[in-house]
């Protein structure tokens, strides 16, 4: 353990001078008992900090999520330029409507969930949350609850509860108290946090309340009042279609008028998936406008595919929370379209109408990679880009060009250098790019770097913000830290929310005659050691109509279990950033502590509890009981309901305590070189006050 605080310490004051960074992505989701695909080539590795609600894992061309149960939950990419925490929401699968997560056998009662408690002085807060289930037979309850304490600039007040959320379903109904995460369509509430009442009845949904938050990280700023109600019925047409019709009224509060309208909108959302490789939504809205959404994902072997679109008129009733009004449509692709070639497309159009500011970015990029053999590749493919201010009107620039360059790959190994040409529009002078990215990797350590320049580039002219000085801090790493016109359209497109509410100046796109960018990366992942990855980047863009920015970053990550049932994670981060002449540095410092329960505290859900105990014991007298004179067998592992777990001691004895009353699952998971076989039945149904013993038999027979 010296060794490791020793080795941190070490690596924190290395990482100052190496200049790490760590950089989120957008928020993803995956429904409840279902694997997705993300396209995003360069993952190296992938883990999930509460497998419980998803896990994660890296594959070839991008990395794979499988959600658990519905919740939330941070996934942690690394890549070539760094390891990158996204958001994951694993949702309730839409058939049936009235699935409600797992289901017990009757009489069966279980109980689980854990809390969190995270430090972060970047907001300067302390946040717990804590979230509980109890399955009681077909009924389940589930309670979240979130506190923060935080210490609030002047004029600003403290989200002190950003989430309180009580539910009780079956498996045709639910009623949710307070605050729940609505995932309703993409043109009515698509992962918004209402505070209200939420009722589900077979196929009838109706939600009504109010919105009382806008999370960005660990930015948790209170949203614009919009007083929503809206009413759902859903029609199951086959096993591959459904179809949805909704009805929702937005009514602005004052803060909101600007940005947000009110009014009534009614659409009709259609759903077709074939198994588990193709998946489509489309969905039509009319009220003071009109507005056009579609989703499409297929997920095979060879080819993976992401599209979504929507559209939405200037007048059209909307929450502008994160549906903002305008255009939004992104594209990624890639197939193997023969032995030796790989085809890749990736595309982006954002026209988001915001009050002060509009802005049009598109982008495209067809990237094709033909493998000579299997250690060698050969890249060459088109791209093209568009940025223009429409409002305030403003010069934009036109790209369009090509790129090359080889690619090299071995089991422990690989690298890749990229030369991209560029046409420019008007008087602005060609771009020339280039790239060079190199990694190694070993059985629990990887490391990389990447260097590129870049000539004649659009970049984010720095973030202001006149209220949250330290969210325009994190903007501003985030916005130069993007590396090319694709990662620059998502970066408007997650960020437009907190331009339209006010948070954050719109974001203004410039040229720069030169851009260069340093980094590594180091990740180490061990049982004993848990998981440390170490981050360093240099950003210095200069010339053309930019003033002068550098970043210098660095940051240290570490993650670890602590027995079975917690966990620990830590992170320091050191931010230099010189932009026009004036010099600001900024420590982040994360700390967090997640424990698993067992058992729903009392206040919470009371009930009457006991206790379920036994003993593990050599039975080859095949008894199935234990007897005084029995050998016993110490350090079995088992389990109580799938979840809470124990160990025998030296007289083979466990106990489960603080156990709900009712029949609970006992499940022994013993390990042996020696042939052997249990005497009594694994899993076993043992009530809340009983006991549950175990045999085993190495008898030959």
């Amino acid at each position: 353990m010296k060794r490791l605080f020793a080795s941190l310490a070490l690596s924190c004051l290395l990482l100052t001078l190496a200049h790490a960074q760590l950089q989120p992505y957008a928020p993803l989701s995956v429904e409840a008992g279902r694997s997705a695909f993300i396209t995003r080539p360069g993952v190296t590795a992938a883990y999930s900090l509460d497998n419980d609600t998803v896990q994660a894992e890296a594959v070839a061309g991008g990395f794979r999520l499988t959600g658990k149960e519905p919740g939330t939950a941070i996934v942690v990419l690394v890549t070539l330029d760094g390891a990158h925490p996204i958001s994951v929401t694993v949702l309730e699968p839409p058939h049936p409507r009235g699935y409600r997560g797992a289901s017990g056998f009757p009489g069966q009662t279980v109980e689980y969930g854990h809390y969190e408690v995270r430090y972060n002085n970047s907001p300067n807060q302390v946040t717990g949350y804590e979230t509980i289930t109890q399955i009681a037979g077909n009924r389940q309850i589930k309670v979240q609850v979130m506190n923060t304490d935080a210490a609030p600039g002047q004029g600003d007040a403290p989200v002190e509860f950003p989430l309180f959320s009580y539910e009780i379903a079956t498996p045709r109904r639910s009623l949710t108290l307070v605050d729940r995460l609505v995932n309703n369509t993409d043109l009515t509430m698509n992962q918004e946090l209402l505070r209200g009442v939420h009722l589900v009845n077979g196929p009838w949904e109706f939600h009504a309340g109010i919105t009382s938050m806008t999370q960005y990280q660990d930015f948790l700023l209170p949203t614009q009042r919009v007083e929503v109600a809206g009413l759902s019925r859903h029609f199951q047409l086959n096993s591959h279609s459904a179809l949805e019709g909704n009805l929702y009224y937005f009514k602005a509060g004052s803060d909101a008028g600007a940005v947000a309208t009110s009014g009534p909108i009614a659409t009709l959302f259609y759903q077709y998936s074939r198994m588990h490789d193709f998946a489509a939504t489309a969905e039509i809205g009319v009220g003071q406008g009109v507005a056009v959404a579609a989703k499409a994902e297929r997920d095979t072997e060879t080819e993976k595919l992401l599209a979504n679109f929507r559209y939405q008129s200037s007048k059209i009733a909307a929450l502008s929370i994160y549906q903002l009004h305008g255009r939004m449509a992104n594209l990624s692709w890639s197939d193997k379209l023969t032995e030796h070639l790989m085809g890749s497309l990736s595309a982006s159009d954002t026209d988001v109408n915001l009050p002060q500011n509009k802005e049009l970015v598109d982008t495209a990029t067809l990237d094709p990679v033909y493998w000579i053999n299997k250690h060698l590749g050969i890249t060459g493919g088109l791209t093209a880009s568009r940025f223009l201010d429409v409002q305030p009107p403003q010069p934009g620039v036109r790209s369009a060009g090509y790129l090359a360059g080889p690619e090299l790959l071995w089991a422990h190994a690989g690298g890749s250098f990229q030369f991209q040409q560029l046409k420019n529009s008007g008087n602005v002078p060609d771009s020339t790019n280039y790239s060079v990215t190199a990694q190694a990797s070993t059985t629990h350590m990887m490391a990389s770097a990447f260097f590129n320049s870049q000539s004649q580039t659009p970049v984010f002219a720095p973030v202001q913000s006149s209220t949250q000085p330290e969210l325009q801090q994190l903007l501003l790493h985030e916005s130069q830290m993007t590396q090319n016109p694709l990662q620059m359209s998502q970066f408007v497109q997650q960020t437009a929310s907190l331009s339209s509410q006010g948070y954050v100046s719109p974001v203004e796109i410039v040229l720069a005659a030169e851009r260069k960018q340093y980094g590594v990366t180091i990740d180490s992942s061990g049982d004993r050691e848990g998981h440390l990855s170490l981050q360093g980047l240099i950003n210095a863009s200069s010339g053309g109509n930019t003033p002068p920015v550098r970043l210098v970053m660095g940051s240290a990550t570490w993650s670890r279990k602590v027995g079975l049932n917690n966990a620990v994670n830590a992170g320091f981060s050191l931010f230099r950033s010189n932009t026009g002449g004036q010099s600001q540095l900024q420590p982040v410092v994360q700390i967090s502590f997640q424990h698993q329960l067992n058992t729903v505290p009392r206040w919470i859900v009371p009930g009457r509890r006991g206790s379920i105990d036994g003993h593990v014991f050599v039975d080859n007298a095949y008894s199935q009981t234990f007897t005084r004179g029995a050998a016993p067998l110490d350090g079995v592992l088992i389990y109580l309901d799938g979840r809470r777990t124990a160990h025998t001691d030296k007289n083979g004895y466990f106990a489960f305590h603080g156990v709900p009353w009712g029949t609970h699952s006992v499940q022994v998971d013993y390990h042996d070189s020696r042939a052997f076989y249990y005497t009594s039945s694994s899993p076993k149904e043992v009530p809340a006050g009983g006991t549950a013993d175990f045999g085993i038999s190495f008898a030959k027979g």
